[in-house]
């Protein structure tokens, strides 16, 4: 039920990173992350130790869709 967006998450990045039993990630509903604050979360996990099998960003303003309905 938080809401977070782009500024947020690279403010907890750390947590991407060292997190090492985070399996599920659900940003859903959260419409201010947008393509910067996935592409931290992604390259965070990338970098670290975790074992992300789901990561949901429904209704978060990523890719090109949103963008064309601006």
């Amino acid at each position: 039920g938080a809401t977070f967006h782009a500024k947020a998450i690279k403010e907890v990045r750390h947590f991407f990173r060292r997190n090492s039993s985070l399996e599920v990630l659900v940003m859903g509903e959260n419409p201010r992350v947008g393509d910067e604050g996935v592409e931290t979360i992604v390259s965070s996990l990338q970098r670290g130790r975790g074992k992300l099998q789901v990561l949901a960003i429904e209704s978060c303003s990523v890719g090109s869709k949103h963008y064309l309905q601006k």
